[in-house]
């Protein structure tokens, strides 16, 4: 479901596929419950992530969170997450790279 489906919107797509006439409050009633579970899921996977976020930090790992705050709370954009095993690693197999740049 999308979260930003209007009652209109969610009637008609009712009458297409049930073939049937409900009326307003038939169709708000169910979205509004819908919405509600999907925003309610979303709220406690992301302080899931701020937990993981927690642990990561602790292991010398780096990790970053992208979100926006609209009016009711922040929402998970994306994020970057560089394990430190990974890293330690990368650098360690690379080799050391000299860059004499030149001025145009």
């Amino acid at each position: 479901m999308t979260p930003y489906l209007r009652v209109r919107a969610f009637k008609d797509l009712v009458e297409k596929d049930r073939k049937c006439k409900p009326i307003d409050s038939m169709c708000l009633r169910p979205r509004n419950k819908a919405l509600t579970a999907i925003v309610a899921d979303y709220k406690a996977q992301f302080r899931l992530q701020k937990d993981k976020r927690y642990k990561l930090l602790h292991s010398r790992s780096t990790i970053q969170f992208t979100t926006t705050k609209p009016v009711d709370g922040y929402i998970f954009k994306c994020i970057y997450v560089c394990l430190r095993s990974l890293k330690q690693g990368f650098l360690e197999g690379c080799r050391k790279v000299l860059f004499v740049g030149a001025r145009l």
